[in-house]
């Protein structure tokens, strides 16, 4: 019987299949490669193997697209029937997110409630990009935390994804000194780019400044250079050195980001630069109005659907520097949606364009509204402070 690190039982089909599938498991939550080789090497030792169909198709999903992701996913369906009652449930849980059913979250908590050490679906619960963050609830980050508190006991204590993950969901809660301990410790026992990713958001988030810089140059030319998460921890780094108001290192910065699509989500791709860009209009620094150009045709590509609120947001940045048809069209687009969606987003999209119009009284109406309501966009609070920054220099402009 093949198992995975905390005593899961595995129905890899050969010993080939067992060590490339934890392979790609210990990539994927480290962050650094997607674990999509590592799943098809095991696959290629168990054509049947249920289990690293559907991891796979959940990595193609996230990295390249939902319909390349389409073809494993049904290979997962198809082969379910000879795996653990575990992995049949993991299986469904990520036919359920992959079809953006409602019901996944609900779901996978009951999955861990029987399973509370399972990493694979723990994961998909928790942290900024998780089902709790994008379920639009304000409370989403004090629920991590009483989740990982309920579950801790069945980690080791040495366990780096879960100190990590718990230091992160700290930091969201701005618990600083316990989650610099918590993220120090995963560290120690592992460089991942998960756990460089932490470290980021603490130096951010306790107002060390020059100390980020230092870590994220270390960790790139020792760690980082092949890493996924290079874009995103290059992202850090802008803003660090926006802190420090220097303003001359974004521009070039932002050039690396804008033309690396290596690795990157496309989710992540998306958020880094386009929050970057408006970073750069409330800061005053100029950028190409074609880096605008290219990341309106890449959401529209990637994203062009309304209701991903997490998208949403950084819709309405590109939205609000681009052309008035643009904008009128958006606006058409959002009459369409439900009430729910609607009343909100018009507000947020209101909110950027005012201030990029000049129209600061206007910008702080709206957005003072929203600032407080930031949480149901889901995202670090890294991410969503962009909101607050946008509100606090509409205050300072309109004096």
């Amino acid at each position: 019987m093949y198992k995975d690190n905390y005593g899961l039982k595995i129905t890899a089909g050969s010993e080939d299949a067992h060590r490339h599938f934890l392979i790609g498991l210990d990539e994927s939550l480290g962050l650094d490669d997607s674990g999509i080789s590592s799943f098809k090497r095991s696959l290629s030792f168990a054509p049947d193997f249920a289990l690293a169909y559907a991891l796979l198709a959940k990595q193609l999903a996230i990295y390249e697209s939902p319909s390349k992701a389409k073809k494993y996913l049904d290979l997962a369906l198809h082969y379910k029937k000879s795996s653990s009652s575990r992995e049949q449930s993991i299986i469904n849980i990520i036919s359920m997110l992959l079809g953006a059913k409602s019901v996944c979250l609900d779901v996978a908590i009951a999955h861990i409630k029987i399973y509370p050490n399972d990493t694979i679906v723990l994961s998909l619960i928790v942290g900024p990009f998780g089902l709790l963050a994008f379920s639009g609830s304000l409370y989403w980050r004090e629920r991590n935390l009483k989740i990982l508190k309920e579950v801790e006991t069945s980690f080791f204590s040495e366990d780096w994804w879960f100190k990590t993950t718990q230091a992160f969901m700290l930091v969201e809660n701005g618990e600083i000194k316990k989650a610099s301990r918590y993220g120090q410790m995963a560290w120690d026992i592992k460089n991942t780019g998960n756990c460089a990713h932490t470290l980021t958001h603490l130096h951010y988030e306790s107002a060390r400044y020059r100390d980020g810089r230092q870590f994220i140059k270390k960790w790139r030319s020792s760690f980082g250079s092949s890493s996924n998460m290079l874009h995103h921890i290059d992202w850090h780094d802008a803003l660090l050195s926006l802190k420090l108001n220097k303003k001359n290192e974004v521009f070039s910065i932002f050039e690396d980001l804008i033309s690396n699509k290596d690795g990157v989500a496309p989710l992540e791709y998306l958020a880094d630069n386009v929050s970057l860009l408006w970073y750069c209009i409330i800061k005053d620094i100029n950028v190409p109005h074609t880096w605008n150009i290219e990341m309106h045709e890449y959401i529209e590509k990637h994203f062009p659907d309304i209701g991903f609120k997490f998208v949403d947001l950084h819709r309405s940045m590109l939205v609000a520097s681009a052309s008035h048809e643009i904008r009128e069209n958006y606006f058409m687009k959002i009459e369409s949606e439900d009430s729910h969606i609607k009343s909100t987003l018009k507000e947020l999209t209101e909110g950027f364009i005012s201030f990029f119009d000049g129209n600061y009284s206007d910008a702080i109406r709206y957005l003072d509204k929203i600032e407080p309501q930031n949480a149901i966009y889901g995202g670090s609070n890294v991410q969503r402070y962009i909101i607050g920054e946008t509100n606090k220099i509409a205050h300072i402009k309109s004096l």
